[in-house]
């Protein structure tokens, strides 16, 4: 399931798939997204771009919390943003 989360965020919400397997998905919408060439002046590659923060809850345990899902993958998503755009990173920081 894919939602709208802010002004220029999506959530992708991908029950029982794992950190490799949301980075696998996220690649694959970000390598979808880059050819289509779609103006955005306000992109230094003057193109829309995906940036993605990746976390996971897998295996689920009972002290999870949707909130810890949510602000883990935010900050990996600000940290991709700062690390030039155009990428992924995961929770713990790392390249996807």
């Amino acid at each position: 399931m894919s939602a709208r989360y802010g002004v220029e965020e999506m959530v992708v919400l991908l029950p029982g798939t794992d950190v490799a397997g949301a980075m696998k998905v996220a690649e694959s919408i970000r390598q979808a997204i880059y050819p289509l060439e779609l103006r955005h002046s306000g992109n230094a590659t003057g193109v829309v771009t995906i940036s993605a923060g990746i976390d996971a809850f897998v295996p689920v345990r009972e002290n999870n919390q949707p909130l810890e899902l949510i602000e883990a993958a935010d900050k990996a998503l600000y940290y991709a943003k700062s690390q030039g755009r155009n990428c992924i990173r995961v929770s713990n920081g790392h390249p996807a």
